[in-house]
């Protein structure tokens, strides 16, 4: 796969062609799925997912990873354990954190979240955490706090402060995306599977 690289940034995209205009290189990299990173290394408790505009493609692996496991449990009738390199149960991550990268994708990632069995979820404000200057220019070391802000228990909805709220409200859920397509704010969106 390729992918544009952004000298001055660590932003790396195979969909943002602006960022050749802008200095950025063409490279050719090694994926691999989300997915199969659970399945190689384990479970998970938390996974963060910000692949400039590959989100959906990760959100996608996870989904049809449990898809796959569960055909596999009905065929044999238990626990679903892959054979060959690891023997670990898969699943999702108690928490998942998404990139809102496009208004379009919403409904793609409440259908695979409901899919993977998350029944919670907040969508959190980004500009607090990454202010313009970290957005519009070069890292450097004089500029701190560039980041995502707080995750899980502790993430901070934009309407309901630190509490879940039931993943059935998001279809619903227009206001944050009305921010994002007229560039008040970007967001993240948090998901999380029952206790």
């Amino acid at each position: 796969r390729s992918l544009r690289l952004w000298p001055a940034r660590p932003e790396q995209s195979k969909a943002l062609s602006w960022i050749a205009l802008d200095g950025g290189e063409e490279v050719s990299v090694r994926t691999v799925r989300c997915a199969d990173l659970l399945r190689v290394y384990g479970e998970a408790v938390y996974m963060k997912v910000d692949v400039e505009f590959n989100t959906i493609d990760c959100l996608a692996s996870l989904a049809a990873e449990a898809e796959a496991q569960a055909g596999q449990q009905e065929e044999t009738g238990g626990g679903g354990e892959f054979e060959g390199k690891t023997s670990r149960t898969w699943r999702p991550p108690k928490y998942l954190s998404l990139e809102v990268e496009a208004v379009h994708l919403a409904g793609l990632f409440y259908k695979h979240l409901v899919a993977l069995g998350y029944t919670s979820y907040k969508v959190c404000r980004q500009f607090l955490y990454s202010p313009g200057p970290c957005e519009q220019r070069a890292y450097d070391t004089e500029l701190l706090g560039c980041g995502s802000g707080p995750f899980g228990e502790a993430a901070v909805d934009y309407k309901a402060g630190p509490h879940w709220r039931s993943i059935d409200e998001m279809p619903a859920d227009a206001g944050y995306l009305h921010e994002y397509e007229t560039g008040l704010d970007w967001f993240d969106l948090h998901a999380k599977l029952p206790d």
